[in-house]
């Protein structure tokens, strides 16, 4: 079965662990032939845990269906959970272990949309617009990407799209949890929590909505009165 390509989960030592989110779909399809898994009950673990035939783990757990390199890649993962819920709490950053590139991530933003439109077989020189965001999230729904694809590369760009209609810019913050770095957008004053918004248009709803999350953006910046670049 093809997948997407393999995304890297920075764990608090700074080690990688890489990872693969699979649609429920894909989860359906290798549970219709037991050749294709074997099932394994690793005692740090109460997820459902099988082992591929290509020797890759399949975690599925609370609808999320997550392929990872081996087992003791996903012990990693459970280890590196437990760590930051014993020191965090709940309150795990959005952008823990996504954020790859901490904050030197405003030079990598146009890197990013150009990685995302590529992945989506999308032309890299196409111009910044809502249509575009229409195109992305359209091809992302269709091709089930749309989850496995990294959540910067859809902050990126929203963000970029922002930033070609409005004066500002990208700055980054370092959350309390003192490994994640965030991004947000300056505009003329304005601070855009533009994480949130995307993350939840995306990956909260059951339809997701990228158009949304630039509509939100440009909705606060009209109600403060910001006009975009004429």
């Amino acid at each position: 079965m093809e997948y997407s390509k393999w995304k890297p989960y920075i764990l608090i030592n700074k080690e990688k662990v890489d990872y693969i989110e699979l649609t429920t779909k894909q989860f359906e399809k290798i549970m219709q032939d037991s050749s294709n898994f074997q099932i394994l009950k690793p005692d740090f673990s109460s997820a459902s845990v099988y082992k591929l035939s290509s020797g890759n783990i399949l975690v599925s757990e609370e609808g999320y269906h997550t392929l990872y390199r081996n087992v003791d890649d996903y012990r990693k993962i459970v280890d590196d959970y437990n760590e930051i819920i014993s020191n965090h709490g709940n309150n795990i950053e959005i952008l823990y272990g996504q954020n790859i590139y901490n904050d030197k991530f405003p030079e990598k933003t146009k890197f990013l949309v150009k990685e995302l439109l590529g992945e989506l077989d999308i032309d890299t020189k196409s111009v910044l617009s809502i249509d575009l965001l229409r195109e992305v999230e359209e091809k992302a729904i269709k091709s089930n990407k749309i989850y496995e694809i990294n959540i910067i590369n859809f902050i990126a760009i929203v963000g970029e799209t922002v930033l070609k209609d409005y004066k500002g810019e990208w700055r980054m913050e370092l959350s309390k949890d003192g490994e994640t770095w965030n991004p947000f957008l300056l505009i003329e004053g304005k601070r855009i929590e533009i994480t949130s918004y995307v993350y939840e248009d995306l990956m909260d709803r059951e339809e997701p909505n990228l158009i949304l999350s630039y509509q939100t953006i440009k909705d606060i910046l009209t109600f403060d009165q910001i006009k975009p670049i004429e």
